[in-house]
């Protein structure tokens, strides 16, 4: 893995988005993959020291068949820095917006077919899923070395190629994965075999599947033709126990529950067309809300696994649970706060205003984002003196992502009220192009 300059020519906000980098973001490092990955998510585990950042992306690669799949362990060291004026002014791609991190492959194993999806055990960080393009669910074991390398089992009778994988937090040893002939499976890390425990189809194809964080028997799968069926493994798995509908019908691309206790009914719904809706899986008969924004397919889409600090304001009173993030074909990733919903929508607001409930928008990628990922624990904070260990972190708001021209993200959103909001604005998002200047 190595930096490289983004050779796809950049837009006039992507250029906007350059001049204005040490206003966003406190860490952002761009790099370039030999192959695109579908998948990629943060070590759990990280060091935070006098500015420097120390972390750990668990990635695989795309390669079509063109050339093994490789799974990758990438260390990075990134030191929290800002350019002067005169390298933003010299800047022409955002490949290199700040300092040069050291970016090391620690390790790497090969792997049979693309790798669709990787996924850390919630509660048990050694354990890792994979899913492959052939249906093949694997297990690896963790260490900090990844040394030596290598997988641990695999679940077999997942008809077809898989994109759904989610680990049950209620009943920790389950795990499910769904495929585009719409068979949805379940395993658990405890049985002597390598077949489903259960299975059960809908015939309909299925790009995703996660299980309830609060009710371990409830499966969500989001079909084509904008079908979202609940299954309750407890009844009948094979009737589906809520049914929610898209009234546009789009196909669905990505779901999340939202991971706060009280709060799990709420399911977030991302779509071909682009569209966002957040259902009460309580009451279906329509959304709660919509997030218009983005203008090509979703392709990830997460609520905040834990509870962040407000980034709008430090003294709004507000917990995590509302917060999620959203990627989409159109190369951009978004920040949403559901508590911002309704705010300053006043008839005279002027139209070219986002929705207030948009807090933040990645502009840096310059093809089709891929996937999306949180931090999955607050960072660890170093204990002194003036700095209790119960301080929250000034780093929460750190992904990772991807996209389809092999370019990778890290990026840190500056902590404080973002340059692009104005409290004469009421707090609204005001677009780059109207409110950032040229640096």
């Amino acid at each position: 893995m190595e930096d490289s300059d983004i050779e796809t020519k950049p837009t006039v906000r992507t250029l906007q988005w350059i001049r204005n980098i040490p206003s966003l973001y406190d860490i952002l490092i761009t790099t370039k993959t030999e192959w695109p990955s579908l998948t990629c998510q943060f070590v759990p585990g990280a060091s935070y020291d006098n500015g420097d950042l120390k972390c750990s992306i668990l990635s695989g690669t795309q390669t079509s068949g063109q050339e093994p799949n490789v799974l990758y362990l990438t260390s990075y060291n990134c030191q929290k820095t800002v350019e002067t004026k005169a390298e933003r002014n010299t800047t022409t791609s955002p490949s290199k917006p700040t300092t040069d991190p050291r970016i090391t492959v620690t390790s790497s194993l090969t792997f049979d077919g693309d790798v669709n999806k990787i996924l850390f055990h919630p509660k048990i960080p050694s354990t890792v899923s994979i899913l492959s393009s052939s249906g093949v669910v694997n297990m690896m074991d963790y260490t900090p070395n990844f040394r030596p390398p290598s997988l641990t089992r695999t679940f077999h009778g997942l008809d077809g190629e898989g994109f759904g994988l989610s680990w049950n937090k209620v009943i920790t040893n389950r795990i499910c994965a769904a495929s585009v002939t719409g068979m949805v499976c379940v395993w658990s890390q405890d049985q002597q075999n390598d077949e489903p425990l259960q299975s059960f189809s809908s015939k309909i194809p299925t790009s995703c599947c996660e299980w309830n964080p609060e009710h371990g028997n409830i499966i969500a799968c989001g079909m084509d033709g904008g079908v979202c069926h609940l299954n309750d493994l407890l009844t009948s798995c094979k009737t589906p126990a809520i049914t929610i509908a898209l009234q546009q019908q789009s196909d669905i691309n990505s779901i999340s529950f939202n991971q706060h206790p009280s709060m799990s009914h709420l399911l977030l719904i991302g779509a071909e067309n682009g569209s966002i809706s957040l259902w009460d899986t309580r009451n279906t008969q329509r959304a709660l809300h919509n997030f218009p924004y983005h203008t090509e397919r979703i392709t990830d889409l997460s609520w905040a696994p834990y509870l962040p600090p407000s980034l709008v304001s430090s003294s709004h009173a507000h917990e995590g649970s509302s917060i999620f993030v959203s990627a989409s074909a159109d190369c951009n990733i978004s920040l949403w706060d559901c508590e911002l919903i309704g705010q300053d929508s006043s008839a005279d607001s002027p139209p070219k205003m986002k929705p207030p409930e948009q807090i933040f928008v990645h502009y840096g990628h310059l093809a089709p984002v891929n996937t999306v990922g949180w931090w999955p624990v607050p960072f660890p904070k170093k204990q002194t003196d003036s700095a209790p260990e119960t301080e929250p972190s000034p780093y929460p708001y750190i992904f990772v992502s991807t996209d389809s021209e092999n370019g990778c993200h890290i990026w840190n959103v500056k902590q404080g009220t973002p340059p692009f909001f104005e409290s004469q604005h009421g707090g609204r998002f005001i677009d780059i192009n109207e409110k950032l200047g040229d640096g």
